[in-house]
């Protein structure tokens, strides 16, 4: 046998509670809400200045990490000049840091930094995979 279930009356509503009507408040001036938020404003800009500094350290150490990397694989293949296949850096496991998103997303956006100021390049490997080198010119 089918079952079948109702919630509450059919057509019947609940009448509407009667509502006071609300007074409205005059707004006062304050001026030590205004002195406050005039201090915060202050205090922000240095925040935005030092994430930028944070930026710049961070692209700067991932430059390092890659630079370490290109000369060790140069003296691992002990050719000078090293074909870009055996510099090349896998660049997920570069990147992705597995318990941290945020971090993640901060270390592409420092990537992407690196590679428009035209330090690292991207590119695809063989296998498909995406791996990144420096640059020719700033290999030092």
């Amino acid at each position: 046998p089918p079952l079948a279930c109702l919630r509450g009356a059919l057509g019947l509503r609940p009448p509407k509670a009667p509502r006071a009507p609300r007074q409205r408040r005059e707004k006062e001036a304050r001026p030590d809400i205004e002195a406050t938020q005039l201090d915060m404003v202050s205090k922000e800009g240095t925040g935005a200045e030092e994430t930028q500094e944070k930026t710049a350290v961070r692209i700067r150490r991932l430059g390092k990490v890659l630079r370490k990397h290109t000369k060790a694989q140069r003296r691992k293949s002990g050719v000078p000049l090293a074909s870009k296949e055996a510099t090349a850096l896998k660049l997920f496991p570069l990147l992705v840091e597995p318990r941290s998103f945020t971090q993640t997303v901060e270390n592409f956006m420092d990537f992407s930094f690196l590679v428009k100021k035209g330090a690292a390049s991207l590119e695809i490997d063989r296998e498909g995979e995406p791996v990144t080198s420096l640059r020719q010119e700033h290999q030092g």
